[in-house]
């Protein structure tokens, strides 16, 4: 896994350095103190996954992700950042984030959460969810369309299982179809709720599972 590393704290990087330097699977392309130099070698080195320092105003991780989705989309943005603020992590989720982590996290939250993004897993911190919900659970309507899509119940347990983090090959294979299926169904699952990234997919799909479990009202 190839990894770019970016905060403006030179002391906080080459912590990051030392950690991730003794995983055999991670290998650290570059490390830069700036947001612009973050997105310049995501464009240049096409790296599996960045981390992105954000620590607001200034040193906006949210902007350099939106500016990464946009110019090199195979790329994984992690935003790293010492702000539990809620409306931060619905921002960041809309810039194309494929995760939100905390800078007081052990160490070994970080590098799991670095291995599960790679994969096409959503990462928030528990406490953190509410917010996003609310805004997940606000119908998106075009003129003449339903606020309410309807999924298939092959759909639907596709989306239970991405609302548990499990990825592509792991449903493919709990569900026995292929993972191009799976593939083709979380696209058209996007496609009906109008939603852009996995991770709000994944609150989707943790709404969904959330109704199942409590039932209609008594």
């Amino acid at each position: 896994m190839r990894i770019v590393i970016a905060d403006d704290h030179e002391l906080y990087r080459s912590g990051m350095l030392t950690v991730l330097g003794d995983e055999p699977d991670i290998d650290i392309v570059a490390e830069v103190g700036s947001l612009p130099a973050a997105v310049a070698k995501c464009v240049d080195l096409d790296p599996n996954v960045v981390i992105l320092g954000h620590r607001p105003p200034r040193h906006s991780g949210i902007e350099a992700c939106r500016a990464i989705s946009d110019r090199a989309p195979r790329t994984k943005s992690l935003i790293l950042t010492g702000s539990g603020d809620e409306g931060d992590l619905v921002e960041a989720m809309a810039a194309g984030a494929s995760g939100y982590l905390l800078k007081d996290f052990p160490a070994q939250q970080i590098i799991e959460s670095l291995r599960l993004a790679h994969r096409g897993q959503a990462l928030i911190p528990l406490g953190m969810s509410s917010q996003l919900i609310r805004e997940l659970s606000q119908p998106r309507q075009t003129p003449g369309e339903s606020t309410t899509p309807r999924l298939s119940d092959r759909e639907l347990g596709v989306l239970q299982l991405v609302g548990q983090g499990k990825g592509n090959k792991e449903i493919a294979a709990q569900l026995f179809i292929s993972q191009n299926t799976v593939k083709n169904h979380i696209q058209n699952i996007r496609n009906k709720l109008n939603v852009g990234s996995r991770i709000e997919l994944a609150m989707h799909g943790a709404e969904q599972e959330m109704g199942d479990r409590t039932g209609p009202p008594r």
